[in-house]
């Protein structure tokens, strides 16, 4: 014969599983005592329910069977006890509507892993589980990453998430990981009377920094100006603008400068010389030349 027994963990590290269950009385939990085996952390975690274990049974072994973690916990079986049938009718007793139930939060706008502490809510075990978004003051949301009867201290009231997120990654305002631009501009420089291109090219195109620099006039901004990665100066596309930042994370402020100039552009990976005149507007380049054809790359 064997009975129906449902085991739940309450919390299972990341690197556990998957469990394999074992009974007593075999004192060793050996395989002999193996009933079921391969069960996912998930479906632990969820609650899972065996129809086999042996109807010896008084303790039941889960334990964790991979290459870097065997841990095991032993839940005591308890067996339903049969109550007769009474013979009068007997007024039953209210159920409780809640008892006091302590979650551990991991804020969805802050970086993974960033605890908020432990919360106190009047809500029954299993109402909220693991993995669920949960609601705090303030219109923020939150996974719950672990939970517990015991006092723990918390200090924060919330609700159970009503608005349909199953994820960190649906509600408003989640966290989103900052994208790095790269720095494509090793000088940018101008001088400060010229205002044409053919001024410009010809008063830079070809030299060297050193020797632009020693020139009345010159304004360098050097290896402070960045932008979209595709900025190489050979893989440019026409048609789009590129927009210049202040530093290389993304949605850092623009670059702007004094005005609208013309410049000597000198980037990452060319040559040692001002190889490019750019034309920069608000932060904006609008026009490229090739300072050795000559040509319009884009405008």
């Amino acid at each position: 014969m064997a009975i129906s027994a449902k085991i739940t963990l309450t919390t299972a590290g990341g690197n556990t599983g998957p469990f394999d269950l074992y009974s007593n009385p075999i004192s060793q939990y050996n395989s002999g005592s193996l009933f079921a085996s391969s069960i996912t952390r998930s479906d632990l975690l969820l609650g899972y329910t065996s129809d086999v274990v042996p109807d010896s049974t008084t303790v039941i072994r889960c334990k964790s069977n991979n290459g870097t973690c065997t841990n095991y916990q032993d839940f005591s079986l308890i067996l339903p006890t049969l109550t007769p049938t009474p013979t009068k009718t007997l007024t039953p007793t209210p159920t409780p509507t809640g008892y006091k139930y302590f979650l551990l939060l991991d804020r969805c706008d802050f970086a993974p892993g960033t605890e908020t502490g432990w919360t106190l809510n009047s809500y029954t075990i299993n109402q909220i589980t693991y993995g669920e978004i949960f609601a705090t003051a303030g219109g923020f949301f939150s996974v719950v990453i672990n939970s517990s009867l015991t006092d723990m201290g918390g200090i924060i009231e919330g609700s159970k998430n009503t608005s349909g997120y199953t994820r960190c990654e649906d509600t408003p305002n989640h966290y989103v990981a900052a994208t790095y631009r790269t720095a494509k501009f090793k000088n940018l420089m101008r001088f400060s009377g010229y205002t044409s291109y053919t001024q410009i090219k010809n008063g830079m195109c070809g030299k060297n920094v050193p020797q632009i620099y020693t020139s009345p006039g010159v304004t360098q901004i050097f290896s402070t100006a960045y932008a979209d990665p595709s900025v190489t100066g050979t893989t440019l596309t026409p048609g789009v603008l590129y927009e210049l930042y202040k530093d290389n994370i993304d949605g850092s402020p623009k670059w702007t400068d004094s005005g609208n100039y013309w410049w000597g552009a000198q980037v990452y990976g060319s040559s040692g010389i001002i190889d490019y005149i750019v034309r920069i507007e608000g932060g904006t380049i609008t026009e490229w030349r090739d300072c050795t054809t000559g040509e319009l790359i884009y405008v």
